[in-house]
């Protein structure tokens, strides 16, 4: 292992990510991958070296690898190719949505092929992560486990001289990119702070979106959306905002409210909704309970609605003193 950095001249690294895929500005180019692949990205000679990441979102503490990745990425020479592998699981769906806001806010770009996670626990990577495998061009094999610092001295080595190879330049630098890209709005005439955002697809004939967000008392929650959702021949066709007819009201869950606008509610650990406020299009808002937040087209009957609506959904918290 000691003998690793003189060989890494070239590099293709590929992540795995135990996670269902949401993508986001921060990631790209989502393509399928399949076992063969990556058994031949692991067996096949070539004349350059490999180097092959494993990392996984539900694990908190290998992140910390993945701007090390992303800096070798950044500041490569010409002759190393990149591939990025992310492999599904529909068990941790949170995990997932985590890394992806932490990498985006740290300006993490990385493009990625994906694989089903039974077909890549029957190939031959190691399951251990975060990891990474060197590949020489006449087969022989090296690996790294763990965020270790000698993980990531090999990783930095094949950088160009003309920019900083050092642990402790690297971590200043996505340090500093997170400060850059804080995102702090006024609200009540106090500062907060976004520290969640993801995207939503609610489906008109499902009728809601559980966002799988936490919102605690207090925090301040923005929602923009857009789309078009067919409720009906006598309702017609509506976008977030709801239908503007009063003699339609009666067929909403809150008949207060235009038929088939977007709405918000807080639900307790009990299944109560505590709160509920109208979106539309677009609504800020303050949470006064806290609990689960979940997203509904205001329509009692929704099983045959076509169309969907989309958006943002992004949590802000207090900044304190």
């Amino acid at each position: 292992m000691q003998r690793l950095p003189y060989l890494l001249k070239s590099a293709c690294y590929i992540c795995l990510f135990l996670t269902v895929l949401f993508p986001v500005s921060s990631l790209l180019a989502q393509q399928p991958i399949t076992q063969a692949q990556i058994d031949t990205l692991l067996t096949a000679k070539k004349q350059k070296i490999k180097i092959i990441h494993v990392n996984g979102g539900w694990c908190r503490i290998c992140y910390e690898m993945m701007p090390f990745i992303d800096y070798l990425n950044t500041y490569k020479s010409p002759h190393i190719e990149t591939t990025v592998v992310l492999t599904t699981s529909f068990a941790n769906k949170r995990g997932h949505k985590k890394l992806l806001y932490w990498l985006k806010e740290r300006g993490i770009t990385i493009n990625y092929y994906v694989i089903d996670r039974k077909q890549y626990l029957e190939s031959k990577l190691h399951q251990s992560i975060p990891v990474t495998y060197v590949i020489q061009p006449d087969g022989n094999q090296y690996r790294f486990v763990g965020s270790t610092d000698m993980h990531k001295k090999n990783i930095l080595h094949p950088i160009q001289k003309s920019v900083p190879k050092t642990i402790e330049a690297v971590d200043a630098l996505y340090k500093q990119r997170k400060e850059d890209s804080r995102k702090i709005i006024n609200y009540d005439d106090k500062d907060y702070e976004l520290n969640y955002s993801e995207t939503f697809v609610l489906r008109g004939s499902k009728g809601s979106y559980n966002t799988h967000i936490k919102a605690y008392e207090g925090d301040v929650f923005q929602i923009l959306s857009k789309g078009e959702v067919y409720l009906g021949i006598r309702e017609g066709r509506t976008t977030p905002a709801g239908v503007t007819n009063d003699a339609l009201k009666e067929i909403g869950i809150v008949k207060s409210v235009n038929l088939g606008k977007l709405m918000a509610f807080v639900y307790d650990k009990n299944g109560k909704a505590v709160h509920g406020v109208q979106v539309g299009t677009g609504a800020r808002f303050k949470a006064t309970k806290s609990g689960k937040l979940v997203l509904k087209i205001n329509d009692h009957y929704y099983q045959n609605n076509q169309g969907q609506f989309e958006g943002q959904i992004m949590r802000f918290s207090l900044i304190k003193d």
